[in-house]
Order: structure tokens, then C-alpha cells, then sequence
């Protein structure tokens, strides 16, 4: 994402700054959480990449890795956006003597794990399997829900930010959107390669 601003106090409002500030931290905590997912799938899928050394398996790998790594900055930028935000709708309520309505930014809570599993003691059996597909299906269904909520909140910006800051925003947002999208397309052929495996050795 552009920085947003030299200055934050550019921004264009109308209304209240509370109605920009509250929804940002809203996105910002579904995209936190959708970062920390991508996360822990990463750190679960790895733990099978020298028992499963198929073409598909390696590219569902490298695509959550890859979204990993997209996802840690896009949720660390959006972070930043949401501090500058709350930082500034303080000021103006300093400024206003409201300082009783202030209102505390979300902490950054994201954390990259390392992976250390023993992933030459892990097999790919038929229980394997199904506990990936499993996880791939539960985690799509998750960040889709998230992705959803962020989509809503950003166009319930759009009301009230109303300069072209907005549509660097706006891009952003359909960025993160279009990754995971492409990624969950991805396990969902997967999980349908896999079904199909299964059914074999049943």
C-alpha cells in the first residue's frame, strides 16, 4: 500500500473522525487474524513437505508461504494506517476537550513463527490426507468470512473518506482480497485432488 499521508491531518472527513476510526480497527483486526492463519497454516503444511514431494503439494506450499509473507506486511501497513488514524481523531478530541471519548489503537499481534518441525519422521497416509484437506477447507472458510467483513467495512468508508487518498486505500484492500481469493482457489483444487486420492485407496 502507498503511505497514506506525509501527514494524516490531510485526510478528508465528513463527519466525525470516530466513523473512519472505528471501522478501520475493525479491518485491521480481520486482517490480523487473517495473517495469523496464513501463518499457522504455513507452519502446519510444513511439517509434510519432505513426506509429500507431489507437484501439487509443493505448489499448495509455496502459495501459502508466499501469502504468508504478502499478509505479514499488508497487516503490519494497515496497522499503521489504523495508529496514525486513532492518533489523530485524539488530537482533534483533545483539541474539542473531549479527551474522556479517546479511543486506544489496536496492538500489532502478528508474529512470524518459525518452523522447526522434524519433517523427515512425518508420513502422508490416507489420515494425513484428510487432515489437510480438513484444515485447507476450515481455513478458507475462516478467511473468507474475514475477507467479507473487510470488504463491507471498506465501503462503509467510503462515505465518509472523500479524498483520492481513498482509492490507494480501496486498492489496497482489493489486493489482499485478490492474494487470498487466488490462494483459497488454490487449496480448493487441492482438496478435490485429494478427495480423489483417497477415494483410491479406500
Amino acid at each position: 500500500m502507498k503511505k497514506l499521508y506525509e501527514n494524516i491531518e490531510n485526510i478528508h472527513i465528513i463527519g466525525d473522525i470516530e466513523q473512519l476510526s472505528e471501522v478501520v480497527k475493525v479491518m485491521d483486526i480481520s486482517l490480523q487474524n487473517i495473517a495469523d492463519s496464513s501463518d499457522r497454516l504455513a507452519e502446519y503444511l510444513v511439517k509434510y513437505s519432505e513426506s509429500n514431494k507431489g507437484k501439487q503439494y509443493q505448489n499448495v506450499l509455496n502459495t501459502t508461504m508466499l501469502l504468508r509473507d504478502e499478509l505479514f506486511d499488508a497487516s503490519i501497513q494497515l496497522n499503521d494506517m489504523q495508529n496514525q488514524i486513532v492518533a489523530y481523531q485524539n488530537k482533534v478530541y483533545r483539541y474539542e476537550d473531549m479527551a474522556q471519548s479517546a479511543s486506544r489503537p489496536n496492538p500489532y499481534l502478528v508474529t512470524k513463527r518459525r518452523f522447526n518441525a522434524d519433517t523427515t519422521a512425518v508420513q502422508f497416509t490416507r489420515s494425513e490426507m484428510q487432515d489437510v484437506i480438513d484444515s485447507l477447507r476450515n481455513y478458507s472458510e475462516m478467511v473468507i468470512q474475514y475477507l467479507q467483513t473487510i470488504d463491507i467495512k471498506r465501503n462503509e468508508i467510503a462515505a465518509v473518506w472523500r479524498d483520492s487518498q481513498y482509492n490507494d486505500f480501496s486498492e489496497f484492500v482489493d489486493e489482499v482480497i485478490r492474494d487470498v481469493v487466488k490462494s483459497v482457489e488454490t487449496y480448493e483444487e487441492y482438496i478435490q485432488y485429494l478427495d480423489e486420492k483417497i477415494k483410491e485407496l479406500n
